[in-house]
């Protein structure tokens, strides 16, 4: 059985602020953002093949995904941000070297 103490084991919360750079240090990590206003993610290339991460707002202003420095973003609806609502979840997951797929509670 999973507790909350356990979680913390696999996957280090990180609290941010805008603008937040992505590094490959955070391959694994949650983002999370406390602001009422739109946040800024920033996406670099370079992250490597096979990282992974997860972003969320604790409060109703969206997070914004930039893709900058040679990374590509892509999104089945052409998303760019998440979800306008307190604890709106996504999730960034590279398929290919600096090419990335936003997947999760997305908007436009």
């Amino acid at each position: 059985e999973l507790s909350a103490n356990s979680l913390t084991k696999f996957q280090t919360i990180v609290e941010a602020t805008s603008p937040y750079l992505l590094t490959p240090a955070n391959v694994g990590n949650k983002i999370v953002f406390n602001d009422l206003n739109e946040v800024i993610l920033q996406l670099p290339g370079g992250l490597g093949y096979g990282f992974n991460c997860d972003a969320m707002n604790e409060l109703s202003g969206q997070i914004s995904i930039s893709a900058v420095a040679g990374a590509t973003l892509f999104n089945s609806s052409s998303h760019t941000k998440s979800a306008s609502a307190a604890f709106a979840a996504i999730a960034i997951s590279s398929f290919d070297t600096d090419r990335y797929n936003l997947i999760g509670e997305t908007d436009v």
